[in-house]
């Protein structure tokens, strides 16, 4: 199947090609030993696509091609957001470590099986150059190839860092996620497959959510300067934040003490380095509030139901919400869940009387 064709409209090849980037087009070009040598300059991108959708591809795309055009956009889109959210799931295994397919064709024959069983499919599985695996997964179910692609919906991408055991997968049709985790499952030769509470749309701050929990924020101040063995070489995922009230050069900052302070406070809350870029956090609290010290009428309740759905939004929240503390603008005493935020691989909380009444306590008291 790989090399039967997935699409023969000339408008939905070009549109494919189109999304990629110049860097993404040159790729393909060598990856696919569409050059005889690399030359000294490339062409401009609209020059690449033309030639890539005319000269090379002929206005077709086999199954193949289009499931690696299709990884091959991911794999800088979903690191830096513009792309879909993405989801992480932990691999349960009772014997101990996982035994996944170590081979590609391995894995994509394991996981074309299972799901052949339930519904028409296409798998393509690859490993990028810094060895992450990506899956691709396509649902053919009432898809017209080769003159219609499957919608979005019915289309799953995945990626799994060798030597862990968590998958990370952006969002399908609800049909269908049940018997691809399934798939999964088998696949990696795992007893479970669990959905862990993390979701965002820059793939690589979910990943050091749920991989490198344990050494972000303030459990940082611990491993700042050690190099982590294990780790490949990447680049940085987002530029610099700019900081809030940055003094001009020729002013005198007359509560520099202060300023220093609230600083190191923001480094002892959330750690010295940039956190993850977090597109959404979600706070759920069903909680009572007592309310019997109060003047009360006869027919007052003395506790009152307190339910509520806090979501903060933004490009980076948790570095956002760091930025308030040196900036004054954020006080302490701050709630007592709020320096784990980094550790508890999650993007969703949910607050228990605890941790309500603690933190009423101490703002009351300032």
């Amino acid at each position: 199947m790989d090399e039967e064709l997935a699409c023969t409209e000339r408008k939905l090849v070009r549109r494919v090609v189109s999304r990629l980037s110049k860097g993404d087009l040159v790729g393909v070009f060598l990856d696919w030993g569409l050059v005889a040598e690399e030359p000294a300059s490339w062409p401009s991108r609209p020059a690449l696509i033309d030639l890539l959708t005319t000269g090379h591809l002929e206005h077709r795309m086999t199954y193949r091609q289009y499931a690696s055009l299709s990884l091959r956009r991911l794999y800088s889109k979903a690191r830096t957001g513009a792309a879909p959210k993405w989801g992480a799931y932990h691999l349960a295994a009772r014997a101990g470590a996982l035994a996944p397919s170590a081979e590609v064709d391995a894995l994509k024959a394991v996981l074309t099986k299972e799901l052949s069983v339930f519904f028409n499919n296409y798998v393509h599985v690859e490993q990028a150059a810094d060895g992450d695996v990506w899956i691709f997964i396509g649902i053919y179910e009432g898809v017209d190839a080769p003159r219609v692609l499957p919608p979005r919906s019915q289309t799953m991408f995945i990626m799994w860092r060798p030597h862990t055991s968590h998958l990370f997968a952006s969002e399908v049709k609800v049909a269908y996620r049940e018997y691809i985790m399934q798939a999964l499952m088998h696949a990696f030769a795992a007893d479970a497959i669990e959905q862990v509470p993390v979701r965002g749309a820059n793939l690589e701050s979910i990943i050091k959510l749920t991989l490198d929990a344990a050494g972000l924020g303030v459990c940082r101040a611990h491993t700042a300067g050690v190099p982590n063995p294990l780790a490949l070489p990447r680049t940085r995922m987002h530029a610099a934040p700019v900081a809030l009230g940055a003094p001009l050069p020729d002013a005198v900052v007359e509560d520099a003490p202060a300023l220093a302070a609230r600083a190191r406070k923001a480094d002892a809350t959330l750690g010295p380095d940039d956190a993850p870029d977090v597109e959404q956090l979600i706070f759920h609290v069903n909680s009572s509030w007592d309310v019997s010290a109060l003047p009360l009428n006869a027919n007052d309740v003395p506790v009152l139901p307190f339910v509520a759905r806090v979501s903060l939004d933004g490009p980076s929240v948790v570095n956002g919400l760091k930025a308030l503390i040196p900036a004054g603008i954020l006080h302490e005493p701050l709630p007592p869940f709020y320096t784990t935020i980094l550790n508890q691989q999650r993007t969703v909380f949910r607050l228990a009387d605890s941790d309500l009444s603690l933190t009423v306590a101490r703002h009351l008291a300032r």
